[in-house]
């Protein structure tokens, strides 16, 4: 992983620990990186965008600096999930 921007943040949602970037003012943009990279993907985006938007960008389940639960998961656990996260980072 590159190294940590600033402005990381961490947060739990169903147990699961994960690291989160916020910058930015105005309508919230939520981006969700692919498999195999994090949240770092989106730094140039995030910073090019935060002048309009409030944009977050957080790490998917074993992924970046986010843990990885004991319990197996599918895309309906990580909908699921991100779901939870976009509406509580208001």
């Amino acid at each position: 992983m590159k190294d940590s921007p600033t402005g990381i943040a961490f947060a739990t949602c169903e147990g699961i620990r994960t690291a989160y970037r916020t910058v930015g003012e105005g309508p919230l943009l939520f981006l969700i990186h692919g498999a195999e990279a994090d949240h770092t993907m989106f730094l140039g985006l995030s910073d090019a965008l935060s002048s309009s938007y409030t944009v977050v960008a957080y790490d998917q389940r074993d992924s970046g600096q986010a843990e990885n639960g004991s319990s197996p998961y599918g895309l309906e656990i990580l909908q699921w999930t991100s779901d939870n996260f976009a509406t509580s980072s208001r």
